[in-house]
């Protein structure tokens, strides 16, 4: 019986309450605004000198995008990636015609053929290894820059 009571009379307390936790109203106070309304004015944050609002973070600078920076090793193995295809291209089409002539030949001619698919194939081989070498040259580079930046940055930090 109690613990009823008790619960309602707390029931009862936070219902007086209530109306007077209300954040429009103002009817509790007993004031009014200069033009005769309860409701209650929010005033706007000032400005300050530099132009932003009391309160407000500054705002900060733009960050430069990495995609921005140019690495000059990029742009070198996106040349040679490109001349790679370019000459892998030519050799297709150069295989291509020369198969053509070898079904269309002599047998004299036919040896002449198989000769330039030869010297061809020998020819791009070559080229292959080369464009690997290239290829590795620019890996090594692109992995020593990037140890010697990892190196300034510990030096640095370490001195702070």
């Amino acid at each position: 019986m109690k613990l009823k009571l008790i619960t309602l009379l707390a029931a009862l307390g936070l219902m007086a309450w209530a109306p007077a936790l209300r954040a429009d109203d103002s009817a509790g106070d007993g004031t009014l605004n200069s033009d005769g309304s309860g409701k209650v004015e929010v005033e706007k944050p000032q400005q300050s000198q530099s132009g932003r609002q009391d309160g407000e973070k500054p705002d900060r600078p733009e960050k430069p995008n990495k995609s921005d920076k140019t690495h000059p090793d990029k742009e070198v193995v996106k040349q040679l990636v490109q001349d790679f295809r370019t000459k892998a291209e030519e050799y297709k089409t150069q295989q291509q015609e020369l198969t053509k002539k070898l079904k269309d030949s002599t047998a004299e001619d036919r040896a002449k053929v198989r000769e330039q698919l030869k010297q061809l194939r020998d020819d791009f081989q070559d080229f292959k290894e080369q464009f690997r070498d290239h290829i590795k040259d620019q890996t090594e580079k692109a992995k020593d820059l990037r140890k010697l930046k990892e190196e300034q940055k510990e030096n640095r930090h370490g001195k702070d």
